[in-house]
């Protein structure tokens, strides 16, 4: 006997279909307890309610369907709430990355990442020399810098920085101004947590 499954729709034939189509046509609604099915092409129909156990398949197969579909959910909220976790912890790890001149305590343990550098530079020569503030302003976005590219590598503090300016010019003839360069350096390290 044939495994192709046939069943009646809108009066007529739709098939030759797998079990496993016949089954999904069952759980989309498409097929009935009352729609007449057979087997193969040569056998009766009957309504596939009388085919044991085909309405319990797909019945199963609906409540496989409904459960994985659930599943998916749960993963989805799961994967959400570590995400947020994640970027609560990288908040609170930007609220305390350090920028300093100095080494940590001689009780923390940590692992060296990578250097990092920063460089700021404006058009006016003026910059240390001009308006108050000035100075700061571009210590200030060259300590953000750091901070930044620290936090790029998982870096939880920089260390032993060192901080340097210089006027320099840039451009030739008439179009000659000078710039002065503020630039800064250090080693991004991890702090190792935990007793030793």
């Amino acid at each position: 006997m044939s495994a192709e499954w046939y069943y009646e729709s809108m009066g007529g034939a739709i098939g030759p279909v797998a079990l496993d189509e016949l089954i999904q046509a069952i759980n989309k609604g498409a097929v009935g307890p009352d729609t007449n099915i057979r087997r193969g092409e040569s056998s009766k129909w009957v309504m596939a309610a009388d085919v044991k156990g085909l309405m319990a398949a797909a019945k199963s197969a609906e409540d496989a369907a409904f459960e994985e579909a659930e599943a998916q959910e749960r993963r989805k909220i799961e994967r959400r709430r570590k995400e947020q976790e994640l970027r609560e912890k990288d908040e609170v790890r930007w609220m305390n990355l350090t920028v300093s001149t100095c080494a940590p305590a001689a009780t923390d343990r940590f692992e060296i990442i990578d250097t990092v550098f920063a460089l700021e530079s404006d058009g006016k020569a003026g910059l240390f020399y001009g308006k108050p503030g000035d100075a700061e302003a571009a210590f200030e976005r060259v300590k953000e810098q750091l901070r930044e590219q620290a936090f790029a590598i998982g870096a939880d503090a920089v260390i032993n920085c060192q901080f340097e300016h210089r006027i320099a010019v840039t451009g030739d003839g008439l179009a000659a101004k000078q710039v002065v360069e503020l630039f800064g350096y250090g080693t991004g390290i991890r702090f190792i947590h935990g007793t030793s």
